[in-house]
């Protein structure tokens, strides 16, 4: 999705995924497509200024990995910008411990195709957790909580029940986690 909508605004546009099929169908014809892991990533040292990672780190068995792979394919001056859930947030936790209801209703309360849902593992999704991974590749971290009342949008009344509820929730759980991981060349 995004890639397609800012891949005319940059030099050159790669869109790594494991699913080969989102690949073939992916609508921005000029864009590099490579389908693999972020544990692997298959390009040179420092072969990107910035690499946008939505809705992936939720998903990572092993982010330490995948972390230090984006480390390594960054340029000195490189930066990884994500979005990603906030596993602080109550309707992240709850999502959590209920995994096997999450896998019925997300097609139908999303819409999606139960092929298009990946299993979650949330082993990164925290601020302190977001924090010590990148600190320990090298990176420093910039976050903001976003709140996102519409996760529970199905109809009118839980929309405002969500509105109110946001109310109460403290900055640091907001359900969303932006974050600028920098790789700033050593000062020496």
């Amino acid at each position: 999705g995004l890639i397609e909508i800012i891949h005319d605004q940059v030099a050159a546009a790669t869109a790594l995924d494991p699913d080969l099929r989102s690949l073939i169908e992916h609508r921005a014809p000029t864009v590099q497509r490579v389908c693999g892991l972020g544990d692997t990533i298959p390009f040179a040292n420092n072969s990107f200024d910035l690499i946008i990672g939505t809705w992936l780190l939720e998903h990572l068995d092993q982010p330490e990995k995948v972390f230090a792979e984006i480390y390594r394919v960054l340029d000195r001056n490189g930066r990884f910008i994500f979005l990603t859930p906030n596993f602080n947030h109550p309707l992240l936790i709850t999502n959590y411990f209920l995994r096997p209801v999450q896998n019925l209703l997300v097609p139908h309360l999303y819409a999606r195709a139960e092929a298009d849902t990946f299993p979650v593992r949330y082993k990164v999704n925290t601020p302190s957790r977001l924090h010590r991974v990148c600190h320990s590749v090298g990176f420093t971290l910039e976050l903001r909580f976003i709140a996102d009342p519409t996760y529970t949008a199905f109809n009118d009344s839980l929309f405002n029940l969500s509105m109110w509820l946001e109310k109460f929730i403290p900055q640091s759980w907001k359900i969303h986690l932006i974050g600028v991981a920098d790789k700033s060349a050593p000062t020496k």
